[in-house]
């Protein structure tokens, strides 16, 4: 009985250490793709300081699930991020070599990193609003909310494409125009 036990133990290590390999291997090809639009003058770091739609850039969809979580304390919420979606509206990044035009990508072409502090800016939040959700995300279904986080005019930015004169734009290829608030490469790094 205990081989049995340890053999299952060893298989649901060697499944997660898989599943951390084949992450391992997504993250690495992102970086080599990554550096080769760098290397190709696809990469600008500046202040986005013309925005496609008013002061909005770029804009993260995310749609997460709320389950309440009332043992052992005060009564919480724990949320759970579901599918995404990203646009990249457009406008002009300017950098220390001049402003580069940014196209507008749909959100099959696109992808949008945004960091901590606007992601909690997103999220808000007050005692009124967690009342309100808490009967909810005490349910089976849980609380279900929609989050837009915005790039806006004024951020700071790294943007990855494929490049045309003083325009980036979405890569012809299965690689997403990427407009990030982190630098790409070190965040990569960092994993």
């Amino acid at each position: 009985m205990g081989a049995l036990a340890l053999g299952i133990l060893w298989l649901n290590a060697g499944l997660v250490m898989a599943a951390a390999f084949k992450q391992l291997q997504g993250l690495r090809r992102l970086g080599r793709r990554l550096r080769a639009m760098a290397d190709s003058g696809g990469l600008v770091h500046g202040e986005v300081v013309r925005a496609g739609e008013g002061d909005r850039f770029a804009v993260r969809r995310i749609h997460q699930l709320g389950r309440a979580v009332t043992s052992g304390g005060p009564p919480t919420m724990l949320f759970t991020d579901g599918p995404q979606s990203f646009e990249v509206l457009g406008g002009a990044v300017r950098t220390a070599e001049g402003d580069v035009e940014i196209a507008p990508a749909d959100p099959v072409r696109s992808e949008v990193w945004h960091d901590a502090a606007r992601g909690a800016e997103a999220v808000g939040g007050s005692a009124e609003a967690f009342d309100e959700a808490l009967p909810a995300a005490s349910k089976y279904k849980g609380f279900a909310r929609d989050l837009e986080v915005e790039v806006r005019r004024g951020d700071r930015v790294w943007v990855v494409g494929a490049r045309d004169g003083d325009a980036l734009g979405a890569p012809e290829e299965a690689v997403p125009l990427l407009v990030s608030m982190v630098d790409p490469r070190a965040w990569i790094a960092s994993r």
